[in-house]
């Protein structure tokens, strides 16, 4: 999935996508994030999100460095829509010559 879809469908899934990386909720208690920190860095931390269109919420479990990554590129995404006058200019190829 392309960071520019990845990045919609978390906005538009969870309000809280648009606060600072460190700032966004999850499932585990700060505590229990900071002591998931200290152990594997391989270890899955799983949270619940909210699907559009949905009631239901998926678990997704990723690494600490695999949410890390995410949380930075939906906080790119934003830091490009805001710098561009709330335009996000993504460059999607339609697969033809010249674009």
């Amino acid at each position: 999935m392309t960071p520019f879809i990845l990045a919609i469908l978390l906005a538009a899934a969870d309000p809280s996508a648009t606060a600072p990386a460190g700032a966004q909720s999850s499932s585990a208690s700060p505590s229990q994030a900071k002591a998931d920190k200290t152990k594997d860095p391989n270890k899955p931390i799983c949270r619940l999100e909210d699907q559009i269109g949905s009631n239901i919420r998926v678990k997704k479990c990723m690494t600490q460095a695999q949410w890390e990554q995410q949380d930075e590129i939906v906080r790119q995404y934003f830091q490009d829509a805001g710098d561009n006058g709330g335009v996000h200019t993504a460059h999607v190829s339609s697969g033809a010559p010249g674009g």
